[in-house]
């Protein structure tokens, strides 16, 4: 009887170990092709160490564009302050992230994040 009870436990945990695998694996399938891959257990990490260095990077854009010396003129900078820039780098870190096991171009992913930048300023706008 003994026996019996240990080999049903048995087979139950492996039944449920199976079951959390496919659960997983589901899950993460779901999350690659509804593009949330910064919600993955790797993308989570990535999200973290990425928007301190993409925050440093776009407080020194904004101090270049404001200097009005020669070299690039981002003819986007306006629009770009109309986010904070915490948020900013928030968007673009999470639209590469969300992107980074599909084969896109750099095109697509550049203008995926024009247009979730452009979507933000405007409700920000509408809502305040």
């Amino acid at each position: 009887m003994t026996n019996d009870l240990y080999l049903t436990q048995v087979a139950l945990e492996k039944e449920s170990r199976s079951m959390t695998i496919q659960r997983f694996e589901s899950d993460l399938t779901d999350k690659k092709q509804d593009r949330q891959e910064a919600s993955t257990f790797y993308g989570k990490p990535m999200m973290k160490r990425a928007i301190e260095p993409m925050l440093k990077r776009i407080t020194e854009v904004y101090a270049e564009a404001e200097t009005g010396g020669t070299g690039k003129r981002l003819s986007s900078i306006q629009f770009m302050k109309m986010l904070d820039p915490d948020v900013l780098s928030f968007i673009s870190a999470k639209i590469i992230i969300d992107r980074i096991t599909s084969k896109n171009r750099l095109q697509d992913v550049a203008m995926n994040a024009g247009a979730l930048r452009e979507f933000q300023c405007s409700t920000s706008s509408t809502v305040f």
